[in-house]
C-alpha cells in the first residue's frame, strides 16, 4: 500500500511546500470560535495546483484559556509569526504546549518558531517520521525536521493532557492519513480535531489498510456524543452526521472493490465500471488533498491485495 500512496502524497507536498516557500503574503489567517475553550484558525492562499489555481486551506486548532495556548498543528515555517499574530487577536497568554497530529511539514513546519521550550507532543511514529528524511520517485526531498521541531513527548495509544479546565484526550488512529495519526478531542468543548485522517466528502489519502481504516471510524462514531464539532486539516467543521457519511463511503466503495476482485476483475476493468452514482462527486482533480475515483480504487485494491497477501 505504501509504495502506491507515497508518490501521489510527494506531488501533493511538493507543490503545497514548494509555492508556500515562494508565496509568503499571500497566505491569510482567518479566526473561528467553535465552541467552549476551542478556536480554529484557517490558513489560505492560492496555489497552482494540477494546471490550475485552486483555493488551498488548512486548518490549525487552538484551546485558549487561563492557562494559555495549547495548539494543535501550525504551518510551515513562514506563517508562524501570522499564527502568533492571530492567537494575540484572541486572548489569554502564550502557547503553552503544542501537539502535531502527523508529520507532514504544513502541520509541523513552524515547531521549531512556536515550540521553543515548551513540551510537543505526538504520536511516537510522527516523531520517528520527522527524524527521518524521504526521498521520493519524482526526485522530490524532506530532510530530517531540525532538532528543536521534534516532540518532546510521544505516546502509543493514547494520552490525557488537562488544560484549561478540561480533559483533551489524545487518540492514536492507525492506519489513516500517516502511520502516526492522532485524533484530539476537547472533552470539555466537545470538539474533536482530526487532522488530515479526515477528508470532509472527499475519497481520502491513506497509507495504511483501508479496511482498518473504515474499522476506525466504525468504533469513533459510538464513542462520540450526537453533537460533537468535528474539525480536520482541510475542510470545513463538519457534524457526526458527515462523519456517518464518510464511514458509509468507505465502507461501501471497499466491498465494491472487494467484490469485483474476487470475482477476477483486474484494476483496470474496476477503474473502467467506476463506483456507485452517489460517490462520484467524491473524485476530485480540483481539491489538494483528494483523490480522484480512480487512484481511490486503485488505493484500495491495492490495499486489498496488500491485506491478502499477508494473510496467506
Amino acid at each position: 500500500m505504501r509504495r502506491y500512496a507515497l508518490p501521489i502524497l510527494a506531488i501533493v507536498l511538493s507543490v503545497i511546500l514548494s509555492q508556500a516557500q515562494t508565496d509568503v503574503p499571500a497566505t491569510r489567517i482567518d479566526v473561528s470560535h467553535i465552541s467552549g475553550n476551542v478556536y480554529m484558525l484557517t490558513k489560505s492562499r492560492t496555489i497552482m495546483y494540477r494546471g490550475q489555481n485552486i483555493e488551498w486551506t488548512g486548518n490549525i486548532c487552538a484551546s485558549v484559556g487561563p492557562d494559555g495556548v495549547l495548539l494543535v498543528d501550525n504551518g510551515l515555517e513562514h506563517v508562524a509569526d501570522s499564527i502568533k499574530a492571530s492567537l494575540i487577536s484572541i486572548g489569554h497568554g502564550a502557547i503553552r504546549t503544542i501537539v502535531n497530529t502527523h508529520w507532514h511539514q504544513d502541520h509541523t513546519g513552524a515547531n521549531h518558531v512556536l515550540g521553543a521550550g515548551i513540551p510537543i507532543i505526538a504520536h511516537e511514529i510522527t516523531r520517528k517520521e520527522m527524524m527521518t528524511g524521504k526521498s521520493y520517485p519524482n526526485g522530490y526531498t524532506i530532510p530530517p525536521a531540525p532538532r528543536e521541531a521534534l516532540p518532546t513527548i510521544t505516546f502509543t495509544d493514547s494520552l490525557s493532557v488537562h488544560f484549561n479546565g478540561e480533559e483533551i484526550v489524545l487518540l492514536y488512529f492507525p492506519h489513516g492519513h500517516t502511520e502516526g495519526d492522532i485524533g484530539v478531542y476537547f472533552t470539555g468543548s466537545n470538539v474533536l480535531y482530526m487532522g488530515d485522517t479526515y477528508n470532509g466528502h472527499f475519497f481520502p489519502r491513506v497509507v495504511g489498510d483501508v479496511q482498518a481504516y473504515a474499522e476506525n471510524y466504525r468504533r469513533l462514531i459510538h464513542r462520540l456524543p450526537q453533537d460533537v464539532h468535528i474539525l480536520s486539516g482541510h475542510r470545513p467543521p463538519a457534524s457526526l452526521e458527515d462523519v456517518k457519511v464518510f464511514q458509509s463511503m468507505l465502507s461501501e466503495t471497499i466491498s465494491v472493490v472487494r467484490k469485483q476482485m474476487e470475482a477476477g476483475q483486474t484494476l483496470d476493468a474496476i477503474k473502467e465500471q467506476g463506483l456507485p452514482g452517489r460517490w462520484q462527486s467524491w473524485g476530485r482533480e480540483d481539491v489538494v488533498n483528494a483523490l480522484t475515483a480512480e487512484e481511490w480504487i486503485e488505493v484500495v485494491y491495492h490495499s486489498l491485495s496488500n491485506h491478502s497477501i499477508r494473510e496467506q
